[in-house]
């Protein structure tokens, strides 16, 4: 293999490690009703991804989605599966602190989740505490998150754990909403490639169990 294939398959190596972890969060501190099951598309960016990749300096934006679908364990519950970039797969646990059943009612909750990113390469961790307003039509919510990715191999890249805070509003219902979103973090770029460590990360959701009748339209 030449120098020039091995250089490309290294920046490979450090795009698919440096973008495709779950930074949108795309959900309210209430649980999705038990029994019942919501989907979601997450459309996000990072303008600020890649600011040395062609060796000036002009930044490089990195655009991906997620899909992920949520389903409502217990009243004060539910459970997550994301799909981030089509790359891995990350299942988390939502739990609502607040303890009215009231489920309109301001709520506050913790999540944590685990799984596999980038192509199966490395291992990934999140904690998120949540809160949000009252449901409404204009729904805001935010919180803080921090998740860390472990590299399964010995000479794999290891990143810095990745922390920060977000703020969104869901429009809409839970059935069928849109949820404008910003994440601003302390993202360590260990290859280089970022000369400042903070990134913004607007994202757009797109959810509901509605979803799910309008495409089968």
């Amino acid at each position: 293999m030449s120098v020039r294939s091995v250089t490309s398959w290294s920046l490979l190596s450090v795009l698919s490690s440096a973008a495709c972890i779950p930074y949108t969060v795309g959900t309210t501190a209430q649980p999705v009703p038990e029994g019942e099951a919501v989907p979601s598309v997450v459309w996000y960016s990072i303008p600020n991804g890649f600011e040395r990749l062609r060796g000036d300096s002009g930044a490089v934006a990195f655009t991906g989605f997620d899909v992920e679908g949520r389903v409502g364990v217990s009243d004060r519950a539910d459970v997550g599966v994301r799909i981030p970039s089509l790359t891995g797969v990350v299942v988390n646990y939502k739990y609502r602190l607040t303890s009215s059943p009231n489920r309109t009612a301001a709520a506050v909750a913790v999540m944590g989740g685990m799984g596999l990113v980038n192509l199966g390469n490395h291992a990934y961790l999140e904690a998120t505490l949540l809160a949000s307003a009252r449901q409404a039509k204009f729904t805001p919510y935010g919180g803080l998150r921090a998740s860390q990715v472990l590299p399964f191999a010995r000479d794999g890249i290891h990143d810095s754990p990745t922390a920060g805070v977000f703020l969104g509003v869901r429009i809409g219902r839970q059935d069928l909403g849109v949820s404008p979103e910003l994440g601003v973090y302390y993202d360590r770029s260990v290859s280089g490639l970022r000369s400042g460590n903070v990134i913004f990360v607007p994202a757009l959701v797109v959810h509901g169990s509605e979803l799910i009748r309008l495409i089968s339209r």
